[in-house]
Parts: structure tokens; C-alpha cells; sequence
């Protein structure tokens, strides 16, 4: 079921480099009307320089009309970028740099229903420039969740997880993993010689999240598989703004938790009465300290521990210590928070 009535938040980390703490504060990025869901968000921490420049894409939504918008959110908010509109339901918008060339140049994927099938489209924007829309793929399944990063895209087609080079577009796609597998997310930064992708897999009620990665050096392909998940049933696996740690929401006698594996050690929340779920993990620069504990690992979540008011949660990760700050104080219900770095 989609949620279209919901508050995203954007938390910035501001890091001062002569002050061991974190500074919180909340700014309405998005003022358009209608609805505004499914938040994406990229940082080019990768690139040399602009290496702070981070932007959204969302889906707008104003009675029968659907758009795709992006918007720069660092050194101060650019104005909103329309990419793309149509009478048809959009949803899923990913974001990407393209190619690793510049932190200026964009795609953005996103899916559409058309009639009684989803289909998937594809446009750049080069420095202020949109070019043509392409279309990806055309397909009868529902749930196509496509992800995207620098060099690749992936999609789910019939439970099968599909990929493509992004400079081979006319090339037949290829299949990862075909075992009901759903929701995959790329790792933004990647190589034309290699990628990372997590993805659920499983029969529904009873998903697990898988970690797969790709390499091709010296004529040879390398594939990598590992189990994330230890049972249960667990969803929505995302990679943080700088790819070092993978999240994911799993359910655990009744109640959801969430998880944040950081250096291939897995930290999960200790709600026992309540709900914590869509986290977001993120690796801080500057270690953080508690008494005799260090961390440089955290993660944040939606949390429904106030009835009627669910609110957004900072958890330290690799800390040993179950210490958590809520950062949202909003009224109304704050859900899905994203990571950026300023």
C-alpha cells in the first residue's frame, strides 16, 4: 500500500572541525502542493572536488498529474528542476551521477504505469540541460522497483532481478538472480568494471537480503554472494549516502527493528514494545564519544514509540550501548529519513 501523505526529512550532519558534536536542525526543502513521496538522494562524495554537493528527486503529486522533480540541496537549495510529468501513477525515481564525470550531470530513472503495465524511462540532465526520455523496459510484471547507479541499472522482472551497462542500452539484459527476489538497490558508486547490489529474496513473509557484487579484472568476471539476514522476514535494504554500511528493517516477535551492518558487523535497534523501521546508516567523519565508547557508525529510523506521533530516531551503531536522540520533535508523523552530508 502507498503512503502518499508523509513528511520526509533531509538530516544534515554539520561537521566543525574543532567541536565534537552534532548540530540538528530542520529545513522545508519542499514547499510544493500536493503530494510529495518516494525521496531519492545522491552525494558526490566520490568526485574530488564538490565533494559535498548532494541532490533529491521526488515524485509530486497534484490531483491526476504525476511529476518527476530534482533540486540541488547543498550550499544553500537550487530551484525545483522538472524532469518529467504525465497523467499516468509515477513512482520509484532514482537519482545518479552520470558516469563519474561530473557532479553537474544527472540521470534519473524513474517507473510508470501505462494502461495495465509498468514501464521504465530514463532522462539526463547535463549541466541545466534535459535530454530526450528513453525508455529502459516494457514489461507486464508489478513491482519493477529499478535502481541505478553511475555504470548500471538493474530492475525486477517476474521475481527476476535484471541488469544492463548503462553505455549498453540496445544489449539484451541480464538476469542476477531469478528466486522471488524484490526491491534491489544499487550502490551509487560503482566502476564499468564492477558494482554492488542488495536486494530482498524470498517467499513473501519470509524474505531474506542478499548482498551481490561484481568484478571483472584481467578477462575474468568475479561474482560475490553473501547473506546479510538471519531469518525471519526483513525488507527494504539500502546502501548509505556514501555506500559504506547497508540498512534494512526486520521482524522480530511481532515487532519491526532495524538494522544497520557497518564493516560486516551487524547493529540492531533494541525496540522490544515498539516499531523502528526504513533506517538509513551513515559513516560519521569525526568519531563520537560516550563516556569510555568511540563510534564513527550511526544509523537513523522511523519510530512509533509515541502513539500518534511517530518521530525520527539517531541510533550510534558499533557503540555497545543502547543510546538513542530523537531529532525530529514534530508533530504528526515523520517517516523515511534520508542522509546528506553539508
Amino acid at each position: 500500500m502507498k503512503e502518499y501523505f508523509k513528511k520526509t526529512i533531509i538530516v544534515y550532519f554539520l561537521i566543525q572541525p574543532l567541536i565534537l558534536a552534532q548540530i540538528f536542525s530542520t529545513l522545508p526543502f519542499i514547499t510544493l502542493s500536493g503530494n510529495n513521496y518516494n525521496i531519492d538522494v545522491i552525494n558526490a562524495g566520490s568526485f574530488q572536488t564538490n565533494a559535498n554537493t548532494n541532490y533529491i528527486c521526488w515524485v509530486n503529486q497534484e490531483d491526476t498529474s504525476y511529476s518527476i522533480y530534482v533540486k540541488k540541496i547543498s550550499n544553500g537549495l537550487s530551484d525545483n528542476v522538472l524532469v518529467y510529468t504525465s497523467n499516468n501513477e509515477i513512482v520509484r525515481p532514482k537519482i545518479a551521477f552520470l558516469s563519474n564525470v561530473s557532479s553537474e550531470n544527472l540521470r534519473i530513472i524513474w517507473q510508470m504505469k501505462t494502461k495495465n503495465h509498468w514501464q521504465i524511462f530514463m532522462r539526463e540532465l547535463i549541466i541545466d540541460t534535459l535530454t530526450i526520455v528513453k525508455t529502459i523496459s516494457d514489461t507486464l510484471s508489478d513491482n519493477v522497483a529499478p535502481t541505478i547507479s553511475s555504470w548500471h541499472i538493474a530492475w525486477i522482472n517476474n521475481g527476476n532481478i535484471l541488469y544492463q551497462d548503462l553505455d549498453s542500452l540496445n544489449a539484451k539484459p541480464k538476469i542476477l538472480d531469478s528466486v522471488n527476489c524484490s526491491n534491489p538497490e544499487l550502490s551509487k558508486y560503482d566502476s564499468p568494471d564492477g558494482f554492488t547490489i542488495v536486494y530482498e529474496e524470498g517467499s513473501e513473509n519470509e524474505k531474506q537480503i542478499y548482498s551481490t557484487r561484481y568484478a571483472y579484472a584481467r578477462f575474468t568476471a568475479y561474482w560475490f554472494f553473501d547473506t546479510l539476514s538471519r531469518g525471519g522476514n526483513n525488507l527494504k535494504p539500502h546502501f548509505s549516502i556514501d555506500g559504506r554500511t547497508i540498512s534494512y528493517e526486520t521482524f522480530i516477535n511481532g515487532i519491526w527493528k532495524a538494522v544497520n551492518e557497518s564493516f560486516a558487523r551487524p547493529d540492531t535497534s533494541e525496540n522490544e514494545l515498539y516499531n523502528c523501521q526504513n533506517p538509513d546508516g551513515f559513516y560519521y567523519p569525526v568519531l563520537t564519544k560516550q563516556t569510555n565508547y568511540y563510534t564513527p557508525s550511526f544509523m537513523v529510523y522511523d519510530s512509533d514509540s509515541l502513539i500518534g506521533n511517530k518521530e525520527i530516531i539517531l541510533k550510534p551503531t558499533m557503540y555497545y550501548v543502547d543510546s538513542t536522540i530523537n531529532i525530529s520533535h514534530a508533530n504528526g508523523n515523520d517517516y523515511e529519513p534520508h542522509i546528506a552530508f553539508y
